[in-house]
């Protein structure tokens, strides 16, 4: 579904999931909710099975987790730091 862009590095330390823009110096952690968000958009095929993998692991109602999940899809695409695959 989607990858980090090209200028995007990931890391995880201590169990926290990083990005750095190289691009811009920016960088952003996730608390656990987003680094499930995060993994739904990066290991997931469609946006249905997104949505599936955060029903099993979120404690919150479809209609809440579409509107989050497209709500943190779009602030990454904004801030270039994902892109389609």
């Amino acid at each position: 579904m989607y990858k980090p862009s090209r200028q995007v590095k990931v890391s995880t330390l201590y169990g926290d999931i990083i990005l750095l823009n190289t691009g811009t110096g920016e960088y952003l952690s996730f608390n656990e909710t987003g680094q499930l968000f995060w993994q739904a958009i990066i290991s997931t095929k469609n946006e249905e099975d997104a949505l599936q993998f955060l029903v099993e692991r979120i404690d919150a109602s479809i209609d809440t987790l579409k509107a989050s999940f497209y709500n943190f899809r779009e602030n990454l695409i904004k801030a270039d730091l994902i892109e389609k695959i």
